[in-house]
């Protein structure tokens, strides 16, 4: 790569998707390349035909030190792909990304086109480390997709659980059918969730509405 930039390469061209190198080095994590690419002036805002860009991509892929050099050479931290996800929405399972992007100012409440957050995917992810630091930068816990679920409603275990309710999470917020965190985990089999939802108060007679 080193002797094709210094021959003169163009480090902009696309492909028919849109991809340019700095985005296909970003998406398999290569950080040295990125780095050469960057320095050859690779331009950050280009975007695929599907709306990715350099840094959504290393961020869907857990490439933390890529979205390090990423932030650091302007990287727009809010752009969206076609499908209203940004890059801390696609790095949600993945903690040390969320801390990097959250540390360079990423909105942690910004919502994809479905209304969820990615403290929803963190949640549904079993990502514990990345729910307690999309808590500690404000995101909020009672945010609803357009299901009406909140992140309660996703809890796959209760460790994530308890961070949600130890910040305010309703314990008896209710989706578009009427179900409850509690009628939603209960009809999972999830009882360690249900245990801990009980023990916050947790309506245990509340029906939903089918």
């Amino acid at each position: 790569l080193r002797v094709l930039l210094e021959a003169g390469a163009t480090t902009n061209v696309k492909d028919n998707g849109g991809l340019t190198p700095l985005m296909d080095a970003a998406w398999h994590g290569h950080l040295k390349a990125v780095q050469l690419l960057l320095a050859a002036g690779s331009v950050t805002a280009h975007l695929t035909t599907d709306g990715e860009s350099a840094l959504t991509l290393a961020a869907r892929h857990s490439h933390d030190g890529v979205v390090a050099e990423l932030l650091m050479a302007g990287a727009a931290i809010e752009s969206r792909n076609q499908h209203g996800e940004t890059a801390l929405w696609l790095s949600a399972p993945y903690a040390v990304v969320v801390a990097a992007l959250l540390a360079g100012g990423a909105d942690a409440n910004a919502t994809a086109a479905d209304g969820t957050t990615a403290l929803m995917r963190a949640v549904k992810a079993d990502a514990t480390d990345a729910v307690g630091s999309l808590l500690k930068a404000g995101a909020d816990p009672n945010l609803t997709d357009r299901r009406g679920r909140t992140p309660l409603h996703e809890a796959h275990t209760a460790r994530p659980a308890a961070a949600l309710l130890a910040v305010g999470a309703a314990v008896d917020a209710t989706d578009r059918e009427g179900r409850t965190p509690l009628i939603q985990q209960a009809s999972y089999g999830r009882t360690n969730v249900v245990d801990r939802l009980l023990a916050a108060g947790a309506d245990a007679n509340r029906a939903d509405e089918r």
